[in-house]
């Protein structure tokens, strides 16, 4: 094999796996070992707030909502039909489908956290049968305005998936890992699922993440001291709240007699 062809091929070729939310928009990517190489957190309108990347070479990928391409040097979104502003949550020009998108030609979609629209034509719901494309009726307010009576109903609990983490944090470390996993706050301790008070935990601001540290946690062998980071999911039909919950070891030094 010639030196040139040697050159060219990459020298650390690998797979990884992205980890998609219900639209299809990348929140991790891992690596073959299951290590996140990559993850973010995004506004409302698709805009990224945050960016973390794992151990080793920092990995840039550019998939943002479903069918979008980041462009790094003008800041937008490619579309495939357009470019789209994640500042401002619209399209730079107006949708080739004319009126077949809406009266209004620049909008992204109804609603970002339940529409997508991958080719930057008129929007779609993924998967049911009551997302329909929008109407002139759709846009009506009066029309689709009802009041709903009495306290919102507490999502009932869902699945409980535990893990451990691979590594064990050292107790002056924990307290800034807490803040590395919940993000800038400010935090509560309202429970994610039923909002009421819990001593136990810190919840994050958006309310989907939360740390689980309390006298279960702190008693016990020195050894198994430990603390939990908590992901909470909603799942709208059926109105159920899941939790991925990962256990962090904290082992403190035994006490000399």
């Amino acid at each position: 094999m010639s030196s040139s062809s040697t050159a060219s091929r990459p020298k650390h070729a690998c797979p990884f796996y992205y980890h998609l939310d219900h639209l299809g928009t990348p929140q991790e990517l891992t690596d073959y070992s299951g290590e996140i190489v990559w993850s973010a957190r995004y506004t409302g309108y698709g805009k990224v707030s945050q960016i973390t990347h794992g151990g080793g070479e920092q990995l840039e990928q550019p998939l943002r909502f479903q069918g979008q391409y980041f462009d790094a040097e003008s800041g937008l979104h490619y579309n495939r039909h357009r470019y789209y502003h994640p500042d401002t949550g619209r399209y730079l020009t107006p949708d080739p489908v004319k009126l077949a998108g809406g009266l209004n030609a620049y909008r992204y979609t109804p609603n970002p956290t339940g529409w997508v629209d991958p080719l930057g034509l008129s929007g779609n719901c993924p998967g049911g049968d009551g997302c329909k494309s929008p109407s002139m009726e759709d846009q009506e307010p009066s029309k689709k305005t009802v009041a709903i009576e009495g306290e919102p109903q507490i999502p009932s609990a869902g699945y409980h998936k535990e893990v451990f983490a691979d590594k064990p944090v050292k107790p002056q470390e924990a307290t800034s890992k807490w803040e590395e996993f919940l993000g800038e706050g400010p935090y509560t301790n309202k429970h994610p699922r039923t909002s009421t008070p819990d001593p136990d935990r810190l919840v994050s601001a958006d309310g989907t993440r939360s740390i689980r540290y309390g006298a279960h946690e702190m008693g016990g062998n020195p050894s198994k001291h430990h603390y939990h980071e908590e992901r909470w999911m909603l799942e709208l039909k059926g109105n159920v709240m899941n939790v991925e919950n990962t256990v962090v070891r904290v082992p403190l030094a035994k006490k000399k007699q």
